[in-house]
């Protein structure tokens, strides 16, 4: 990787995290997750009824929490999580640096046709990806990890996993996807 690229993605994590949502985004799953009693959790059928229905339509905090020895809170944070996505959807399509990528990749197309297969291939790859995150990956291939045994763990890395990863991964579908098409209606001619 380019000393280029690491400085754009250092400043769109230093843009993104000035963003009030995203800061409130974490302040919810660290509350949810020191704070939520597990007990209640578990014996709250209303919450319990809304955080399946949610993990029945994408199932990744299902997947997660086979491993955990905090199964209820890993739900019910991934449940709540979701429903950031989309937010964090669009506030990543309002960042600086969101028409300066699919520039970069237009340009990356216009010097090579190898280059352009390339981002075929991988357009492909991102969403198999997306997909296998959101509905099929199982804890088992994170069990060691400590967000899935600690509450202060989860906390931290449980809005960044259940949120920004599939959010961010989504956007990247969406650049080389738009790139593409702009590519291949002969748009060029603004790169």
């Amino acid at each position: 990787m380019s000393r280029e690229n690491t400085d754009i993605s250092e400043s769109d994590l230093v843009w993104l995290y000035r963003q009030k949502i995203v800061i409130f985004m974490h302040v919810i799953g660290m509350a949810i997750a020191l704070l939520a009693p597990i007990d209640q959790i578990s014996s709250g059928t209303f919450i319990a009824s809304i955080v399946d229905g949610v993990l029945n339509v994408i199932p990744m905090g299902r997947n997660f929490s086979v491993r955990s020895n905090i199964p209820e809170l890993v739900r019910l944070q991934a449940a709540v999580m979701v429903f950031y996505i989309p937010i964090l959807i669009s506030v990543y399509l309002k960042c600086p640096d969101f028409k300066g990528a699919q520039r970069r990749i237009l340009k990356i197309i216009a010097k090579s046709k190898i280059k352009l297969c390339f981002l075929h291939a991988y357009l492909i790859f991102v969403a198999a990806s997306l997909f296998i995150c959101l509905f099929v990956v199982e804890g088992t291939e994170f069990a060691t990890l400590p967000f899935l045994t600690s509450r202060f763990f989860l906390g931290v890395f449980g809005p960044v996993i259940f949120a920004l990863t599939p959010a961010f991964t989504t956007c990247w579908v969406f650049i080389v996807f738009l790139a593409l098409v702009k590519f291949w209606k002969a748009d060029v001619s603004r790169i």
